[in-house]
């Protein structure tokens, strides 16, 4: 039986830096535009979640920087939108795969 999981994972890490790098360059172009701004403002919440998470776990200092640039938000924004999909698929594809095989069996 061929692999399909492995062969669609590996396809999948092999595309996605070309198409990550894509997308930070059209939307450093458009950045004013809707999908900009929503990338602007998830990751300014990457940086509060970040922040948070660093104070809780790791004792670091409270000081929390609140004004970071845009270009640093767009790009942390992509950034974190292209690895909730990618992962989303990765870890979507086997459960799926388990659900079509259970209900092959019933």
């Amino acid at each position: 039986m061929i692999p399909f999981q492995k062969i669609f994972t590996l396809m999948i890490r092999t595309f996605s830096k070309p198409m990550v790098e894509y997308f930070k360059k059209k939307q450093k172009l458009h950045q004013g535009s809707i999908f900009g701004r929503i990338f602007i403002a998830f990751g300014r919440r990457i940086y509060i979640v970040e922040n948070w998470v660093n104070h809780r776990i790791l004792k670091t200092a409270k000081a929390r920087k609140t004004n970071y640039k845009d270009g640093a938000l767009l790009e942390k924004g992509i950034e974190t939108f292209s690895e909730v999909i990618l992962y989303g698929i990765l870890l979507g594809l086997p459960f799926w795969e388990l659900y079509k095989g259970q209900l092959s069996a019933q």
